[in-house]
């Protein structure tokens, strides 16, 4: 495996899902529903871009990712920030491959994994129709 620490060389707005979104007024509420609604759609992106891919899986689960990132790219975003599955930190895509270049490379062989687990909140919302 390749880790890699990125310098960005060109600037590029990124649409950053490392954090829920916030409702921004709940005064409004002719479009507090659709805000909710926003906001949960981009925090279930968010889990669905961390959530890393078994050879075994069906490539409609990779399709569903890829074509919300066609859509955030055609938006004019650069890139996109999204939390990591595999420990604290975050992940991020950019679209241009020449908006960052490699500053320092490091290269690891996985000799064992760990799990953890913890107790489901019943206040954050879950997503259980996937395989996963």
């Amino acid at each position: 495996m390749a880790v890699a620490r990125m310098r960005i060389v060109k600037e590029a707005s990124v649409l950053d899902l490392r954090e829920p979104p916030r409702i921004e007024s709940p005064f409004f509420e002719e479009s507090l529903k659709w805000r909710i609604e926003a906001n949960a759609l981009l925090e279930h992106f968010g889990i669905e871009l961390s959530r890393p891919t078994l050879q075994d899986e069906p490539e409609g689960q990779y399709a569903k990712t890829q074509h919300l990132c066609d859509l955030v790219r055609n938006a004019g975003y650069g890139g996109i920030a999204y939390p990591s599955a595999l420990g604290p930190g975050h992940n991020a895509v950019l679209f241009d491959p020449t908006a960052a270049e490699a500053t320092e490379i490091e290269y690891f062989r996985i000799v064992g994994v760990q799990f953890a687990s913890e107790p489901v909140s019943s206040q954050k919302i879950y997503f259980d129709e996937d395989q996963w």
